[in-house]
């Protein structure tokens, strides 16, 4: 009883922050159509052709593909699912990540710990293991293209040098830590006493660490690696077109950077995609020495509607496919048996 009243003014400052972090976005938002229109961007994107346009919601679908795809390959070493299934999850997951309390986690949880069976913390270690793979490809060719300026061999091999470092040390840690032999490594190191000792030899602490079980499959790190790569090429590539579109140029390297974090700052921000993605991003082209920060923002507002028209109509097909309405009357599914380590 006593814990209550703490609880609820918690509960209360973490509703406003997020609030108050929603309203930042919007006024992000509003500073890049602003930017947009007083640069002149925002009156080229009227003229923007129908082939540019296909071309933007082409690469937006692929994109929400690849990362779909990510997800379905990540989980499979632990427990397979069927790839259009995940796809449509992760397509109402992209469309809640526009808004704010982070309901697309919620989404995820809801929908494969009732529908498939996993449970809770399974899914924690599955996102935190797209999470590494995410890092581990992004941060090289971001740190390379600030420091090159230019693509050249020099970038390439930087970049994909980084790339294979950051998976291999991911990798060599899930392995000697994932498994029966690596769950056993780390009760040593938690040791039995305690807190730590009960953590340790509880079923929640295996659910947990199947996410290295995940890592540690090569296969698996390789295919999820490859993906994420991929969808970083298809997200630069966007805001490429959106350039073009409005008769600007946009570098490779800077195309590859300002993806990187449009797509990172998408992920981890707790007030909504929508907004902060934009306005951070056209914040960055303002530094960059060969972005026109002033036409950028057109460009992002570009890639940005041509990605919600797609996302809305996925969305739309996704809860067709999923039928989620049923989940909320019956409980999580049974039979899936506890996920192997492996």
């Amino acid at each position: 009883m006593s814990g209550a009243p703490a609880t609820r003014p918690s509960r209360g400052r973490t509703v406003a922050l997020q609030a108050l972090g929603g309203l930042v976005s919007l006024a992000l938002l509003a500073w890049c159509v602003h930017t947009a229109w007083k640069g002149g961007s925002l009156e080229r994107l009227r003229g923007l052709s129908a082939s540019d346009a296909w071309a933007l919601a082409g690469l937006s679908l692929l994109s929400l593909t690849l990362n779909g795809s990510l997800f379905w390959v990540t989980l499979r070493p632990v427990k397979r699912l069927r790839w259009v299934d995940v796809l449509a999850v992760n397509a109402v997951a992209t469309f809640l990540a526009y808004f704010p309390f982070k309901l697309s986690i919620v989404w995820r949880v809801l929908v494969h710990h009732r529908r498939d069976g996993l449970p809770v913390l399974t899914i924690g270690a599955w996102l935190m293991s797209n999470a590494a793979v995410v890092l581990a490809v992004l941060l090289p060719p971001a740190l390379a293209g600030l420091w090159r300026q230019r693509v050249d061999s020099v970038y390439l091999a930087t970049s994909l040098g980084g790339i294979l470092v950051l998976l291999l040390a991911v990798h060599c840690v899930a392995r000697w830590l994932g498994g029966e032999r690596g769950l056993g490594r780390l009760r040593r190191l938690l040791g039995q006493e305690g807190w730590r000792g009960r953590v340790a030899a509880s079923d929640r602490f295996v659910r947990l660490h199947n996410g290295l079980g995940m890592l540690a499959h090569a296969p698996t790190l390789a295919s999820a690696a490859g993906l994420r790569l991929a969808d970083l090429m298809v997200q630069a590539l966007r805001f490429v077109v959106a350039a073009r579109a409005i008769g600007e140029v946009l570098p490779a390297h800077d195309a590859v950077l300002i993806a990187g974090v449009y797509f990172l700052i998408g992920v981890v921000s707790p007030s909504g995609a929508v907004g902060a993605r934009e306005g951070g991003t056209t914040g960055l082209a303002k530094v960059l020495p060969g972005v026109n920060y002033a036409a950028f923002a057109g460009v992002a507002l570009a890639v940005s509607a041509a990605e919600v028209v797609v996302v809305v109509v996925c969305v739309v097909l996704a809860l067709a496919w999923l039928r989620p309405w049923r989940l909320l009357s019956r409980p999580a599914a049974e039979g899936a048996g506890e996920p192997r380590i492996q």
